[in-house]
């Protein structure tokens, strides 16, 4: 969705040590761009199909480039937020937070490189992201 990458560059532009390095409106376009780029982050909105989410956060994984994949949902696809980071994904960050916790997760994501892991991962717990050992209210 084109308003929402808008959103996402806009917010993302306020930190002059990130830089977007492409997008993507198909699980296909990230596949791509990610081999192609090798970003260490991959943003991914929770608006693709279940398969096509949980293939891709597999094949960066068999790829070797291990981007830190960073999850983007609302309320609703919270369940599939969850099954993404169980198959590997780092951290969810929910829509309805502020602009500047999503900005502050992104910043901790791509420092801190840490996972969270899969207890964290229940629907109850969407709201955490780890970094650098603890967990944090995001």
């Amino acid at each position: 969705d084109r308003m929402v990458l808008a959103g996402i560059h806009m917010i993302l532009r306020t930190d002059r040590s990130i830089a977007v390095v492409g997008d993507a409106c198909t699980v296909a376009q990230a596949m791509e761009l990610t081999t192609r780029l090798h970003p260490k982050m991959v943003l991914l909105e929770l608006t693709f199909p279940e398969y096509e989410v949980l293939t891709f956060i597999a094949d960066v994984q068999k790829s070797g480039q291990n981007p830190v994949v960073l999850i983007l949902c609302d309320l609703r696809t919270s369940a599939l937020a969850s099954k993404a980071v169980l198959a590997g994904a780092a951290a969810i960050v929910l829509t309805v937070q502020p602009p500047s916790v999503f900005l502050a997760t992104v910043r901790s994501m791509a420092c801190a490189n840490a996972p969270i892991t899969p207890q964290q991962a229940d629907p109850a717990y969407l709201t955490t992201a780890h970094c650098g050992g603890t967990v944090r209210q995001i």
